[in-house]
């Protein structure tokens, strides 16, 4: 039961990390078009 629970958190973690990553991908390009116009 622990290991399950230990699996789920580190498998939240490792999703909320992928989308805050992607976030700041999308936002840097954002302010790379904005600099480029």
């Amino acid at each position: 039961m622990v290991k399950n629970l230990e699996r789920v958190v580190l498998w939240i973690m490792s999703l909320v990390l992928r989308i805050a990553s992607l976030r700041e991908k999308v936002t840097w390009r954002k302010q790379s078009q904005n600099c480029l116009i």
